[in-house]
């Protein structure tokens, strides 16, 4: 190749493709796609990998397995009605109809939806409304707060719904409102299988020998979500720690009026301003109930009114949470007003560490011009300045 490009510099071009194309070959042969080649350099900074489960971690390829249910034909009705064909659970219970001897087509022919409320990952339900009688399919949970039910009959559907979610299984929640009544009536729990996909159990072991943390992040039923976990991960993870949507919304909202921010929690990033992004930063990092926090130039960009306010705001951490911070800063007036103890560095090296008291009245001459903001000192000002000074040597 070398001896092509300097022969002739246009096979530059030439040279390139070929190499690229045979990278990509050997890349496709185990079974890979790299679109850019960022994303390859990418790979090798990795440490945490966020994954969705169904469809990535699972085949995505669902049938119904599992049915507790009061009404057979109701049950249909609403498999039939509350369906879009829009995804893979969609499709599993338009085949468990069909298996039931019903034709779904030929049932949604000739009818007519009065009001559709579709899917969503917040309602987490989707209902239609067909000659005034309502059905509704979604999440267990959801489902029964809409339903008339008593409470040892919620206890026993809770139970059948944990003990399906154990074995990975997706749960579906029917029920349907006639003209007649104020409330739902309870139709029942299909249980669908999406099996996990093969291979992934020797991927997430070379994920945890590398030193990468994997993630998974689903709206699913959090005991479907575990049980799918101890699957792909095969014990890898002794200790799973699963956090509900509800859960980390509670998280956000605590940090986020801890921080006097929760009038802004729904606007986006360019809507608040530097001081609000600062602070917005450190409710990031309190969802993890930290010990120590770590920032660099907390101070830099503010006005003297909001560098108090953080300033107070790091005290406040201290205090109230017990939090320890470390802060890197040229602001001398903050460092004071925040500091137990003062290390400073120069040139790499630990010149002095002690308290604000004691670093005022050090006799070092470079700290005494840093922290006094003199221009004339044995302090190098400019690195060139420095390399003068070799060169007369």
């Amino acid at each position: 190749v070398a001896l092509a490009v300097s022969a002739i510099p246009e096979g530059l071009t030439i040279s390139l493709t070929v190499i690229l194309s045979l990278g990509m070959q050997r890349i496709l042969k185990k079974k890979a796609l790299v679109r850019r080649l960022v994303a390859a350099e990418a790979l090798g900074s990795v440490t945490v990998i966020a994954t969705d489960k169904t469809g990535t971690l699972t085949e995505g390829i669902m049938r119904v397995t599992e049915t507790q249910i009061k009404n057979l034909d109701d049950a249909l009705d609403v498999a039939c009605y509350a369906n879009n064909l829009d995804d893979p659970i969609e499709f599993a219970l338009w085949d468990w109809v069909s298996k039931n001897n019903v034709d779904p087509e030929a049932r949604n022919k000739h009818i007519l939806r009065q009001k559709e409320v579709p899917f969503d990952s917040i309602n987490k339900y989707m209902s239609v409304t067909i000659d005034h009688t309502t059905y509704l399919k979604g999440a267990p949970e959801v489902v029964l707060k809409f339903a008339k039910i008593t409470g040892s009959e919620k206890k026993k559907i809770l139970d059948q719904v944990a003990e399906w979610s154990k074995k990975g299984l997706r749960i579906i929640a029917f029920a349907k409102k006639s003209p007649k009544h104020t409330k739902y009536t309870w139709i029942g729990l299909i249980a669908i299988e999406d099996p996990v996909r093969k291979g992934l159990v020797k991927v997430f072991e070379d994920c945890f020998r590398a030193g990468i943390r994997v993630v998974m992040i689903t709206g699913d039923y959090i005991g479907t979500a575990e049980a799918v976990w101890r699957q792909v991960t095969n014990g890898h993870d002794r200790e799973i720690i699963a956090v509900t949507g509800e859960e980390l919304d509670k998280i956000v909202t605590e940090k986020l009026k801890w921080l006097d921010l929760l009038p802004a929690k729904d606007n986006l990033p360019s809507d608040i301003s530097g001081g609000m992004k600062k602070r917005v930063g450190i409710a990031r990092a309190l969802t993890s109930n930290p010990e120590i926090l770590l920032y660099d130039e907390p101070t830099s960009g503010l006005d003297p009114v909001l560098s108090n306010v953080f300033n107070e705001l790091i005290l406040r951490l201290q205090k109230e949470l017990k939090v320890t911070s470390i802060v890197v800063t040229h602001d001398m007036e903050s460092a004071f007003k925040i500091a137990n103890r003062i290390s400073f560095i120069y040139e790499g090296v630990v010149l002095f560490c002690g308290s604000p008291e004691e670093i005022k009245s050090t006799n070092n001459e470079i700290v005494q011009q840093f922290i006094n903001g003199r221009t004339k000192g044995p302090m190098i000002l400019d690195h060139s300045e420095e390399e003068l000074k070799k060169q007369k040597h």
